[in-house]
């Protein structure tokens, strides 16, 4: 008859951790509200400034930190850290 003393304790096996937010990557919206925000940008100065090349690409460019900026605060607004 088996000693209840002699037998090996059960070990508490721990899940693994929750593989959802392992794929997902972070600080993504910064990059793709830029993109977006410049193609924005150079579409609306396309159309006013009728081509002028000088003014296209400041639109462009106004456009881009302007998505920028608003993305980095969309990542901080996600993340919970203001």
């Amino acid at each position: 008859m088996p000693s209840s003393h002699h037998r090996r304790k059960h070990k508490h096996v721990q899940p693994p951790p929750n593989r959802r937010d392992q794929g997902k990557s972070k600080g993504n919206a910064a990059g793709v509200m830029a993109f977006i925000g410049g193609v924005a940008g150079l579409a609306i100065s396309y159309f006013a400034a009728q081509e002028s090349l000088v003014w296209i690409a400041t639109g462009t460019v106004a456009g881009t930190l302007a998505g920028f900026l608003l993305g980095r605060q969309l990542d901080r607004s996600s993340s919970g850290n203001s």
